[in-house]
């Protein structure tokens, strides 16, 4: 019954952006497909099928146990937050230690994108686009760049190339209750 319940918030929630975005709003960039329900990201909510809603407790139920256990997280983050990430599907969830509470989760799959049709594989321009300046820009020399949202509970990480010494495309879309960023991530001061 739980699932079902979360399973209908999700769904109320996709209807509700994709009738706040209009009937114009939902065509596609020429060449883009729209993301399908299974793979839509829903800022300050969901990415696909998971939820903020969801316990750590109910990751691990659903995904099994973790490629990456509890581990201090990549530098961009808190280090109060545990770090968890799954391969198949690639999902990440930053939670902290002492609660099952999961502050932020996120997704490395292509296709995987927001009704505006910003995620995995779009670039730093097509992020800008669809959502503006970022709230914050987040990089440390040689990691990635994130792009974050915080009013809308939103961050874009751009993929760094070592050997171009660039920043490539979006390799990762997190999401987080908005205005909880500076809880997740080492906000520049």
């Amino acid at each position: 019954m739980h699932a079902t319940t979360r399973s209908l918030r999700l769904c109320g929630l996709v209807l509700l952006a994709l009738c706040a975005i209009g009937p114009a709003g939902l065509a596609a960039p020429a060449g883009a497909q729209s993301p399908s329900p299974s793979t839509i990201v829903v800022p300050g909510y969901a990415v696909g099928e998971w939820t903020l809603d969801m316990t750590v407790a109910d990751l691990l139920f659903r995904l099994g146990v973790p490629l990456t256990n509890p581990s201090a997280p990549d530098p961009l983050v808190q280090r109060s937050l545990e770090q968890r990430a799954w391969d198949t599907p690639p999902v990440v969830a930053l939670s902290r230690p002492e609660d099952n509470v999961v502050a932020a989760l996120g997704i490395r799959a292509r296709g995987y994108a927001t009704p505006e049709h910003a995620g995995v594989g779009s670039t730093e321009a097509q992020v800008t686009a669809a959502y503006g300046a970022p709230s914050a820009t987040i990089q440390a020399p040689g990691r990635p760049r994130l792009l974050v949202y915080d009013a809308t509970g939103v961050a874009f990480q751009l993929a760094y190339d070592p050997a171009t010494k660039a920043y490539a495309t979006v390799d990762a879309v997190f999401v987080f209750r908005p205005g909880r960023a500076n809880q997740i991530w080492r906000m520049p001061q």
